[in-house]
């Protein structure tokens, strides 16, 4: 089971760096900006 586990930790793992590196700059409604994840960052954030 704890092999179950860890592949379980690894996929999301995955899943939530995809979608950082996904993320775009957005301008919505009324002016409102949603910040794309600085991409420049995420390896220095991985290493640790």
């Amino acid at each position: 089971m704890d092999s179950l586990y860890e592949a379980v930790v690894q996929c999301v793992e995955e899943t939530v760096v995809n979608v950082l590196v996904a993320g775009r700059t957005m301008i919505g409604r009324d002016g409102h900006r949603s910040p794309g994840f600085p991409v420049e960052r995420l390896p220095d954030l991985l290493s640790r």
